[in-house]
């Protein structure tokens, strides 16, 4: 089962915002506990006179319950009037051997 947060790929993640108690209809107003809402980054449009921007950026990560290493890395170029980004994500689990005796 993959927790509802992993379907976003955290160089996308533009806002988080925490609601405790019951949710307003506008969120889903279907769970009594709270919700968490994540809104991805809105795309990024160059000026009219900066011809084709480029970003892009890497990021590591270590995840110590099953012990995964993993890294993201992303590109995204705009002009004044299209946007085009991706995204790529590698995970590694570091297998263990256990000695018997």
């Amino acid at each position: 089962m993959n927790p509802p947060l992993s379907y976003i790929d955290p160089a996308n993640v533009g806002s988080i915002s925490v609601m405790a108690g019951i949710t307003p209809v506008s969120h889903g107003g279907d769970s009594i506990g709270g919700t968490i809402a994540v809104d991805s980054a809105a795309p990024a449009f160059a000026q009219p006179s900066q011809g084709v921007q480029v970003h892009g950026g890497v990021s590591a990560f270590h995840r110590t319950n099953g012990v995964v290493n993993g890294g993201d890395a992303w590109l995204s170029a705009a002009t004044a009037v299209s946007a085009l980004a991706t995204s790529v994500r590698m995970s590694m689990p570091t297998i263990t051997r256990t000695a018997r005796a």
